[in-house]
């Protein structure tokens, strides 16, 4: 006979909907409700009585289900913390992808593809607003001569000091710097 095999699946659903800690309190208050009752011989089990091999094969099944949701819980839980974490660091990796492909790795400005992928966007906002745009092209004259006198490491230097100085006179949030070229 079956009619009670419906219990065996109230510990999952308990501690799926409350949680472990408030599931194992509901649980305990449920079973020893069960349990009230098995004693007291309101229920049909093992040929219309309560006997002591069904009040313990009635128990341990419980106990083993009430241990098994427990378990389950435990192991879900664990796995949703390290994919929450697991998502915050991609989330970190993914916006230092971002800034690396949209950064100069010798000057830290903003490089050509940021350009290009900025530019529409923002010369469309401001247009709707009826502002202007202004562009500011700096050209660093005979800086292949400079590389090739003094070296392109030293060419390098002279890139960042000059993109220190730009960056040292953008006051404005919405202004931004970008490296077009070796000496743009």
């Amino acid at each position: 006979d079956y009619s009670m095999v419906w219990i065996f699946f109230i510990p999952f659903a308990v501690v799926g909907i409350v949680g472990s800690r408030a599931g194992l309190y509901y649980l305990t208050v449920f079973y020893l409700m069960v349990f009230a009752v098995a004693v007291n011989g309101l229920g049909e089990w093992d040929e219309h009585i309560w006997t002591e091999l069904g009040i313990l094969r009635i128990s341990l099944a419980s106990i083993l289900c009430v241990a098994l949701a427990l378990a389950l819980d435990v192991t879900n839980t664990d796995l949703n913390a390290r994919i929450v974490d697991q998502r915050k660091q991609e989330k970190v990796y993914i916006e230092e992808l971002k800034r690396v492909s949209n950064t100069d790795s010798l000057t830290k400005l903003y490089n050509r593809h940021y350009l290009t992928e900025v530019c529409e966007v923002y010369l469309a906002t401001q247009s709707r607003k009826d502002n202007y745009v202004s562009f500011f092209i700096l050209d660093i004259d005979y800086f292949k001569l400079y590389n090739d006198q003094f070296g392109h490491m030293a060419g390098d230097e002279l890139l960042t000091i000059i993109a220190q100085h730009v960056k040292q006179y953008i006051k404005r949030e919405s202004d931004l710097v970008f490296l077009l070229g070796g000496e743009e």
